[in-house]
């Protein structure tokens, strides 16, 4: 008896952390010190702490924390360089959670507020006669969370559930259900990320896992990619936000990251010098974007627009590259290296790295605390992958 409930509250925090991520990061905020205390608590071994992946993302974290350093700024900083460190909270503590637990809350977390998500848009649309997802105001209304990060957090749900749906689990029916239900969801929402990474999951399954002849997948393939491109195509909120209809001028324009990363780059660029250690820091870099969106936009609306929101450079190669140069970008890379090296020949696991890595491309997912959590999440199911 004792066992059992020294097990329970060592696994209560990881359970709570996940299961709340899509609904109020306060609720795991408050859990993080209860989780420390659990793993205490418990008198884990040091092979509870190490996993190959965590070591360059430590080396990637004092690489920050030796910049801020020598600039002078790191109690200007502190708080996203706690943020960051955030990442290997969480997947400590939710490496001493039982994965089966872990990923029994996060399914059940993320199709509840996929329900909930479903019942505003019903209810917008009766109270309001139609429903335009290309409107960043509607869709934060609807949606639980931005709907980037909820699209990523989906398509893991339904990775997970298809791992489920390979050990024979649970009801078939009921898994492809959900799964179904997941991608339809996201094609709705007109989630372009993740729209990508499932055409590009699908592919990597069909041609290096399912053993079937090449002439059939590629008949095979050919229909279903032509079946999600005629969706996509009708998807009003997926044209909608493209643009395309109005023209490539006109989606360039929209797209804000035409404008964020040629600034970033510039910003690079203004001192080659200090791109051992990046030129700049979190406060700072932001600012210096700021300044090349003042000098590089026109039109006045669209400039103050971008000063307003005061994007960052929302891409992490890039991000890094600004604030910790080049030894914390090498450190950084070593970790997604490692991170794969680790999932080896794990579908599932291998389609949630693809997907964090071009979620890397468009955004600076660990400067976001959802973020922090989300990529601790993944190093710890990819560490656990074989239970």
């Amino acid at each position: 008896m004792i066992n059992l409930n020294k097990n329970f509250w060592v696994n209560l925090p990881g359970i709570l952390i996940v299961f709340f991520l899509p609904f109020s990061l306060s609720i795991p905020n408050i859990i993080i010190p209860f989780g420390i205390v659990a793993i205490v608590y418990k008198k884990v071994s040091k092979e509870s702490f190490y996993f190959k992946p965590i070591v360059p993302f430590c080396l990637f974290f004092l690489a920050i924390l030796f910049s801020l350093l020598l600039k002078n700024i790191l109690i200007e900083d502190s708080k996203m360089l706690l943020r960051i460190g955030l990442v290997l909270i969480a997947a400590v503590i939710i490496l001493n959670t039982t994965k089966k637990l872990i990923v029994k809350a996060f399914i059940l977390s993320i199709n509840l507020a996929l329900a909930l998500s479903i019942f505003k848009i019903l209810n917008y649309i009766h109270l309001n006669g139609a429903l335009d997802l290309s409107n960043g105001e509607v869709i934060y209304n609807v949606l639980p969370i931005e709907r980037p990060y909820f699209g990523f957090l989906v398509l893991i749900s339904s990775l997970l559930t298809f791992e489920i749906f390979q050990k024979n689990e649970m009801n078939k029916k009921l898994l492809v259900s959900i799964i179904l239900i997941n991608v339809l969801f996201v094609f709705f929402i007109a989630s372009r990320l993740t729209i990508i990474t499932y055409i590009l999951v699908f592919i990597l399954y069909f041609f290096k896992y399912l053993e079937m002849k090449l002439t059939y997948k590629a008949f095979i393939l050919s229909l279903i990619l032509a079946l999600s491109f005629g969706l996509l195509s009708i998807n009003g909120n997926f044209m909608n936000r493209l643009k395309l209809d109005q023209g490539i001028k006109t989606f360039v324009d929209y797209e804000p990251r035409f404008v964020i990363w040629p600034c970033a780059v510039n910003v690079l660029k203004e001192d080659f010098s200090k791109l051992i250690i990046g030129p700049l820091g979190f406060e700072s870099g932001t600012n210096a974007l700021k300044v090349c969106y003042s000098s590089s936009i026109e039109k006045l609306d669209k400039r103050e627009w971008y000063l307003e929101r005061g994007f960052n450079a929302h891409n992490q190669f890039l991000g890094i590259l600004i604030i910790s140069g080049i030894f914390g970008l090498i450190f950084f890379i070593y970790f997604l290296f490692q991170l794969y090296k680790s999932a080896e020949n794990s579908f599932v696991y291998l389609s949630i790295l693809l997907g964090l890595s071009l979620f890397f491309i468009l955004e600076c997912i660990i400067y976001r605390q959802l973020g922090c959590y989300i990529v601790g999440l993944i190093i710890a199911l990819v560490s656990k992958k074989n239970e």
